[in-house]
């Protein structure tokens, strides 16, 4: 149950944030300003490692109390003595060990996803195969929704928020059919 904690955690996040996948995996256990209210993050398209750019975004409170509960996971973890220093955010404790794998990797957090998806009983095809969800349909999500639904600002304000240079890719996120 803990994993599906973190998948619906990862979920949350994902959709209210529009982040790419590999910025959700990158981000630290104080991911937080100082505010509490917005997400800091490295902008993957950016550049390479460390010379990333770091992004500052608002999140909505739910995805806030999400990172919050994570974070004190993390940090019940750490005063058991069972961390020795702080895991990326969305490092789940393994069903073996019961603690946070030392490095972290796509498939890891596409296993939180499935497990949700398997917790939520996602709908099955009709060949009874289950569908999972993707970051990348979440932030397709994010971005129609944004868009269509028209009360926050225009494609200028949607662009600044999921971090694209090109105006055009915006408009293709949100008018291709997904």
């Amino acid at each position: 149950l803990l994993q599906v904690l973190y998948g619906a955690s990862l979920f949350v996040l994902g959709a209210l944030s529009a982040r790419r996948s590999g910025e959700l995996e990158d981000l630290p256990q104080n991911c937080l300003d100082k505010s509490g209210t917005r997400l800091i993050f490295r902008n993957r398209k950016s550049a390479e490692g460390d010379m990333r750019e770091k992004e500052i975004r608002p999140i909505p409170m739910v995805a806030i109390r999400a990172i919050k509960l994570l974070q004190r996971l993390a940090n019940g973890l750490k005063n058991l003595g069972l961390l020795a220093r702080d895991p990326p955010l969305f490092s789940a404790p393994f069903r073996m060990t019961g603690l946070p794998p030392i490095s972290h990797h796509r498939a890891s957090y596409e296993h939180l996803m499935d497990n949700l998806c398997d917790y939520i009983e996602t709908p099955l095809d009709a060949q009874g195969r289950r569908y999972y969800i993707r970051q990348h349909q979440l932030r397709r999500f994010f971005a129609m929704l944004f868009f269509w639904g028209g009360a926050f600002g225009g494609l200028d304000t949607l662009r600044w928020y999921l971090g694209h240079t090109d105006i055009e890719h915006v408009w293709h996120y949100i008018t291709e059919s997904v």
